[in-house]
């Protein structure tokens, strides 16, 4: 219990501070040696191509097809909240330092 208490309340104080608390999306990277997220170069360039492809109004299979990525992929990456720069803890939402 006060082990679970005490990563409570390391996740409540990233969140606090616009930090994410969970796993590193797709084209972030953690720094364990500066404990932040940095982008990821390579995998960036294929997000802002997912967002942009899907304004432009591609289809998702063709999507896909082009930056091989599996669907499952390309869905998470639509529906993540981090890439509009919002971090989330225990149904909580505000704005991200990233």
């Amino acid at each position: 219990d006060k082990m679970k208490s005490r990563v409570r309340q390391t996740r409540l104080y990233r969140f606090e501070q616009g930090i994410l608390t969970g796993r590193s999306p797709y084209g972030y990277r953690y720094d364990n040696k500066r404990k932040q997220f940095n982008v990821d170069a390579r995998k960036a360039k294929i997000v802002r191509e997912v967002f942009i492809m899907t304004i432009d109004g591609i289809d998702y299979k063709e999507i896909c097809r082009s930056l091989d990525l599996a669907p499952q992929q390309y869905y998470n990456i639509i529906r993540n909240i981090v890439y509009y720069g919002i971090v989330e803890f225990e149904g909580n939402q505000k704005k991200g330092s990233h």
